[in-house]
């Protein structure tokens, strides 16, 4: 039986997700300031932000989005309950302790009053749940009601009024002693440094090499595939220059055009011993490359959260399953 799954019908769910990006660009600043301060980490907040995006794609193309039913009257509010369904199912089973936040995360995406995030990030800190903390950030600083906010974290209206009158009595000081310095594994470092050497080399045969023959390449908001002999070696590597960097307790690889020594990319890679397993390129992450670029003390790219239509009308035509 011929699979009525077809490469014909995987260009359209492309094309479609590219326009879906678009359709969040407005607000994508907001959701992921909002994904920041709830993980206090930018590494962590762009994968909250990724997993948001694909798992509200997904439901509206599934049809769960019933608008009769649901008090949820648009997308944006729609991106930004699904973040707070998703980090709060990732804090089940641990022990609450509300993250740690530095300076520059008082830096507001446009459109925010500092003076109320640095209010609500005092009430926030004095909380005792996860469920607790994103309902002070989703009112305090997002400006979502009560009502909508109860939906979010599944509770009731009033029980969310009633915990941020109590989170307002319990303010604390913002600390702002900065991120904690936590070390990077030496063995991590030793193979991001060994991939920023590949790099260097100008050789793709030796980037390649490092690589597992499977190695999961993923381009946030883009999207990936796997395989050491995929297109990603060839366009990643040639013209650029590599430095390895450290932030957020995360080991990165900052990426340089060789021609004018502007800032281009960020690079993370997993792996083990000496073989790299995962690459993550933030190519197309805006708001994290900001972030990165502003440590670094340079000028972020002026790029949008994917690549030019043409360019995607090319991947478009060209897109085929992932299955043979």
């Amino acid at each position: 039986m011929a699979d009525k799954f077809s490469e014909e019908r995987a260009k359209v769910m492309r094309r479609d997700w590219f326009l879906f990006l678009d359709e969040v660009a407005p607000f994508h600043s907001l959701l992921y300031s909002y994904c920041l301060k709830l993980t206090g980490n930018v590494w962590a907040a762009e994968d909250l932000l990724q997993d948001a995006q694909l798992k509200c794609f997904g439901m509206v193309a599934r049809g769960d989005f019933h608008a009769e039913q649901s008090p949820v009257s648009s997308l944006k509010i729609y991106l930004f309950r699904t973040a707070t369904d998703h980090w709060l199912g990732l804090q089940r089973n641990r022990q609450w302790m509300s993250p740690h936040w530095d300076e520059e995360q008082l830096v507001e995406a446009q459109g925010l009053d500092v003076r109320n995030v640095s209010s609500a990030m005092e009430k926030a800190l004095a909380v005792t749940s996860a469920e607790v903390f994103a309902a002070v950030l989703l009112h305090e600083i997002y400006g979502f009601s009560f009502l909508e906010i109860a939906d979010f974290i599944a509770d009731s209206e009033d029980a969310v009024q009633s915990a941020l009158i109590q989170a307002e009595a319990m303010a604390v000081t913002v600390s702002s002693a900065g991120y904690p310095n936590t070390p990077v594994d030496l063995q991590a470092r030793l193979l991001a440094q060994a991939f920023v050497d590949a790099m260097n080399s100008g050789e793709v045969s030796e980037l390649k090499d490092l690589m597992a023959e499977y190695v999961q390449i993923t381009v946030c908001n883009v999207g990936g595939g796997r395989g050491r002999e995929g297109i990603w070696s060839e366009q990643t590597g040639p013209g650029l220059v590599a430095e390895y960097g450290e932030y957020h307790g995360q080991g990165f690889i900052a990426l340089y055009r060789m021609d004018t020594s502007e800032f281009h990319s960020v690079v993370v890679v997993h792996g083990i011993v000496d073989r790299v397993m995962r690459i993550k390129d933030y190519s197309f992450a805006k708001d994290t490359l900001a972030r990165i670029a502003a440590e670094l003390g340079v000028i972020s790219p002026q790029r949008g959260y994917h690549q030019p239509w043409e360019s995607i009308e090319n991947m478009v035509a060209t897109t085929a399953l992932p299955w043979r």
